[in-house]
């Protein structure tokens, strides 16, 4: 066919466009906070940009502001789950015969490259983030018995919406509304000032649920493995490690004197709840 023929416009003609990538990078800087208190510093960022009125007059602005937040609770999982692979020598042991991307040596710092095991997995999806703890730790719950399951169900069911944000432009597929437990009638997802901020709650009370039960599993289990020894002196420098992964001093907890009450008060009465009970002699 002759490139002469001239084909009817359906839109305007594309132009030469260079996509100026480094334009949208800078430099990550590391901050000092938890992992939870990290979370609440970007809830504090989104949460304002979602007013009534913008909410209202804007239905992308809620499914943004939406995704913000459920992104912002993997990352939490993510960099616990990692940063318990240089803190913890029981789960860095358990995790040592797994596969790691070769490039992720290159990408990730020392202190990171745990990270590089959680590639290609979403959070967001039901049973995902039991799996990696499991797989990273060994350390699981009960999904529908335990209250920290029940908490990260709600956060699980509340990232269904996540689909929705991202590539339907707010209409929910019928998988999502299924796994909710929606009617299957067609439906688009909208997110006003009410809905943006119970979606912060759902999100907040998995976290504090799984921050909760991770610190005094991995604390369990160094007592029962000889981490910790009930020596307060000799406890300190690990305990101290795991109090600023998981204490949230935003929340009150984790300043000055809580590493030592945990090494005083919180390890001795593990040490002892866990010591095995004498065996009682025969009638």
């Amino acid at each position: 066919m002759s490139n002469s023929f001239a084909w009817p416009l359906t839109c305007k003609r594309e132009q030469t466009v260079t996509l100026k990538a480094n334009n949208f990078c800078t430099r990550q800087v590391s901050t000092r906070l938890s992992p939870i208190d990290e979370l609440f510093r970007q809830f504090r960022n989104i949460l304002p940009l979602g007013t009534p009125d913008a909410l209202s007059n804007n239905d992308v602005l809620g499914r943004i502001l939406l995704l913000g937040i459920v992104s912002g609770a993997e990352t939490y999982f993510r960099t616990i789950l990692a940063s318990l692979l240089n803190l913890c020598p029981i789960s860095r042991s358990h995790a040592a015969p797994q596969t790691l991307p070769f490039g992720a040596l290159d990408y990730y710092d020392k202190d990171e490259i745990g990270l590089g095991l959680l590639e290609g997995i979403s959070f967001a999806t039901e049973g995902e983030l039991l799996k990696a703890t499991r797989k990273i730790t060994r350390i699981e719950w009960d999904p529908q018995k335990s209250s920290v399951g029940v908490a990260i169900s709600q956060f699980e069911s509340l990232a269904q919406f996540r689909h929705a944000a991202v590539h339907a432009s707010g209409r929910i597929g019928q998988r999502n509304m299924s796994a909710i437990g929606l009617s299957l009638a067609s439906q688009s997802l909208v997110v006003r000032f009410s809905e943006l901020q119970h979606a912060a709650e759902v999100t907040v009370n998995a976290v504090r649920a799984y921050n909760q039960f991770m610190f005094q599993k991995i604390i369990e289990r160094w007592v029962i493995q000889g981490q910790l020894t009930g020596d307060s002196a000799q406890d300190f420098a690990l305990t101290k490690s795991l109090v600023r992964l998981f204490c949230s001093r935003q929340e009150g907890l984790g300043r000055r004197g809580y590493t030592a009450h945990v090494c005083n008060v919180v390890i001795p009465k593990a040490k002892a709840a866990m010591r095995p009970k004498p065996a009682t002699a025969p009638p």
